[in-house]
Order: C-alpha cells, then sequence, then structure tokens
C-alpha cells in the first residue's frame, strides 16, 4: 500500500520518466506468473498463464507495476473460478490479456474504479489487501508509456483487462 502511495506522488509531480528499453516478454513475466500462481492457487482458484515468446518494447519497472496491480486485483476480486493470463501479437504489438471469473464490474462503475481511492463495493471479493490505488496506477503508467489499458467486464461473468504493448526488434536485452 505505501508503494502505491509513493507511486501516486511520484506520479503527481511528475517525478515519473519512463526508461523504456527492448526486453524479453518471458523476462518480464516469468517471476509475476510464479507469485500470482501461488496466490491464486493458495485460494483454490485456477491459474493459467499462455506464454507468447516475444521482445516488446516498455520500460520494465513500470510494466511490472501495471500488469502487479491488474493480476492483483483479478486473484483478490475472484472468489471461484480463477485466472487466465496470457498475449498474443496483433497488428505488429503485443496484446496483453489478464481475464477472471470474479463477479464482474456493473456498467456504472467500469469508469469509476479507475478513480484513486474507489473501491467496489461486493460481497465475494477481498478488499483488506487494497485501498483503490491499483487500478488507477496502472493506468496513468500505461498512459505514461502510450499503451493502452482497456478493460470489459459481465457482471455475474467476469473481467478482462487488454494491455496493448509495441513489440521490439529482436536483440539482447
Amino acid at each position: 500500500m505505501l508503494g502505491q502511495l509513493i507511486d501516486l506522488s511520484r506520479l503527481e509531480v511528475g517525478d515519473v520518466v519512463p526508461q523504456v528499453v527492448t526486453i524479453s516478454l518471458d523476462t518480464l513475466l516469468e517471476p509475476l506468473v510464479a507469485e500470482f500462481r501461488t496466490q491464486a492457487e493458495g485460494k483454490g482458484l485456477r491459474f493459467r498463464f499462455v506464454a507468447v515468446h516475444v521482445r516488446v518494447r516498455t520500460d520494465p519497472v513500470l510494466f511490472n507495476r501495471i500488469v502487479r496491480n491488474v493480476l492483483s486485483n483479478a486473484v483478490r476480486h475472484t472468489p471461484a473460478g480463477g485466472v487466465l493470463f496470457g498475449a498474443r501479437c496483433r497488428a505488429g504489438a503485443l496484446r496483453l490479456e489478464i481475464h477472471d471469473t470474479g463477479p464482474g464490474i456493473p456498467e456504472g462503475m467500469r469508469e469509476r474504479i479507475f478513480e484513486e481511492f474507489y473501491q467496489l463495493e461486493e460481497g465475494g471479493g477481498d478488499r483488506s489487501a487494497g485501498i483503490g490505488l491499483g487500478l488507477p496506477t496502472a493506468r496513468r503508467f500505461s498512459q505514461l508509456l502510450g499503451h493502452d489499458l482497456q478493460m470489459h467486464s459481465v457482471v455475474g461473468r467476469g473481467t478482462s483487462f487488454f494491455l496493448t504493448v509495441p513489440i521490439g526488434s529482436p536483440g539482447n536485452d
């Protein structure tokens, strides 16, 4: 939580300067997959990861924060079922997808979840670990990087987040 407050403060004063590099997506995602697979399975959820071996152009630290915040919400707010995490290449870009089988987000609340300190009132999720900064920070970091972060949700069926990242040229990390 403290880290999210610091991120927000740094964003507010313009103190976040992206360090964009070309890096292997595997290098970025392997630690996150291991961490969130363990969390999901600890809750009795399925966690499926579909890998794509490609290089992307992004800031590794900010990318990590974006994906971590979205995955954290997916696992935290999914009481049963699972999380599907994967990527696919589309039109010269990588589209990272995170799908959950949580309660979904009502239409009138879909933009509000990106407001700072806002949390949905829901029956099935665990709100104890969050303060309503994960998704706002993820959106701000994605905008700073020029990455597109989108969300689709169906109440009673789950929520999906899509992050579009430029594909990088071959080379060394």
